[in-house]
């Protein structure tokens, strides 16, 4: 799985939106939540299977799909005015090496170029106001399944430490991280508006026919 190359490249000078808020869902909102925007990305692929292997919606929504997995990347505004990274991306086989290490039971990840880390966010300020440059390595990972399972994880700049240990191997820098309201706030619409869109588009094409 390859995403890690694919979000370096397109977050490049886009700076992340930053997340302040500590307000969390009860387990049982929680877990409502986490499976209906499952269901909102088995929505996505299945109106995926309608389109080509690659299509351009504009120049900054892009669609790519093999035998192997599906991947859309997006740059839009979500709740502001100003642009967000977001990929949505699905392996069709094996398991993911998010899968193996966190324990979802589906092959889905959302991708949004968010700080959102209240633990680290004091370092994550006073190393971007040094080196601005490191905002572009962040970004955050969303994974929700059918039965209610969340979790979300955050790539870290390198220059901020934190007690928690790292996913995959000892330098890492991705982590484990609570998964609060305004979280799945801006997941629920990106998944919203990239459903919208590829139904816009499938129902055009069904009309053109």
């Amino acid at each position: 799985m390859k995403s890690h190359t694919t979000q370096e490249t397109n977050a490049k000078h886009h700076e992340p939106v930053i997340l302040l808020s500590e307000k969390l869902y009860d387990d049982w909102q929680a877990q409502n939540k986490a499976t209906q925007l499952a269901h909102m990305q088995e929505d996505i692929l299945s109106l995926s299977e309608h389109l080509p292997e690659k299509k351009h919606f504009g120049s900054d929504i892009s669609l790519f799909q093999t035998k192997d997995n599906l991947r859309i990347i997006a740059i839009y505004p979500l709740f502001t005015d100003d642009n967000t990274y977001v990929e949505f991306f699905y392996q069709k086989k094996g398991m993911t090496m998010y899968q193996e290490d966190i324990g979802v039971t589906n092959n889905f990840i959302l991708t949004i170029g968010i700080f959102s880390d209240t633990e680290t966010l004091a370092q994550y300020k006073r190393v971007v106001a040094e080196n601005p440059r490191a905002q572009y390595t962040v970004v955050t990972h969303y994974f929700f399944d059918s039965t209610g399972n969340y979790r979300k994880t955050i790539r870290l700049p390198k220059e901020i430490r934190t007690h928690r240990e790292p996913l995959f191997f000892p330098d890492s820098q991705e982590h484990l991280s609570h998964m609060t309201m305004e979280d799945f706030f801006y997941a629920e619409r990106a998944l919203l508006f990239l459903k919208q869109l590829i139904e816009g588009y499938v129902g055009w094409i069904q009309r053109s026919l």
